[in-house]
């Protein structure tokens, strides 16, 4: 596979890799894209953070791709879904635009597969495919509170996949990160609040406030003051 090139140190063999099956999952019958649904997914997840910022929206091109095909009869897809819907929300709003609009396309094929009418009734009302958000933190916190509440069980997993990102190297998405730490977490009732790792995600909240970029040290900041409820 060429997303396995080890020597692909450019990105350019897992361009012309995701590219190709971005063509072939529109001519193939839904039970050969299903055949090769679970290795291509596993493969496709570290691209949405490769520093190409073409091959981030082919990525993410292609997840939407695969999901609107097969995503509805297929649990597998809906499970990546729920793992990758961190990176998909960050991207929202990424430096580049082609990525933001992919982004954005990406969430309209496959918002319907998490089963809840708010996020579906949200990604319709704010969201049209290849054009980026018009609003970003205004959907990011309505999404979250969706999420937080939909997926109780997952809450803990999303914040600490956040945590993860505030030592991206894209000031962006860090920032990004920071804010839907925020709004993720602020509004939990006390027993949610009890699931999640305070400790860990408060301690990253912390280091952010000090990054070395001013919009990330103000996202940080408008992000603590969400979570007043955990003092």
């Amino acid at each position: 596979s060429g997303l396995d090139d080890i020597g692909d140190r450019r990105d350019e063999v897992a361009m012309e890799a995701i590219n190709a099956l971005n063509k072939l999952s529109t001519r193939v019958d839904n039970e050969q894209l299903s055949s090769i649904l679970s290795s291509v997914l596993l493969k496709l997840r570290p691209c949405f953070e490769k520093e190409s910022g073409a091959l981030r929206a082919v990525s993410f091109s292609l997840f939407g791709e695969l999901g609107s095909r097969i995503g509805g009869s297929c649990d597998a897809f809906r499970e990546q879904l729920l793992v990758n819907i961190v990176s998909i929300l960050l991207h929202l709003n990424d430096e580049e635009e082609e990525v933001k609009q992919m982004c954005a396309r990406c969430l309209t094929l496959v918002g319907g597969l998490l089963n809840t009418d708010a996020a579906a009734s949200l990604i319709e009302r704010e969201l049209k495919p290849d054009e980026k958000c018009r609003d970003y933190l205004q959907f990011l916190r309505e999404f979250c509170m969706i999420l937080a509440f939909s997926f109780p069980d997952r809450i803990n997993y999303y914040a600490l996949n956040c945590n993860n990102y505030f030592k991206s190297t894209s000031s962006r998405i860090r920032a990004n990160a920071a804010h839907m730490t925020g709004f993720l977490l602020g509004e939990l009732t006390a027993e949610l609040r009890s699931t999640v790792s305070k400790e860990l995600i408060f301690a990253g909240l912390m280091l952010l406030l000090k990054d070395h970029d001013v919009d990330v040290r103000v996202s940080t900041a408008r992000a603590i003051s969400c979570l007043h409820n955990y003092a």
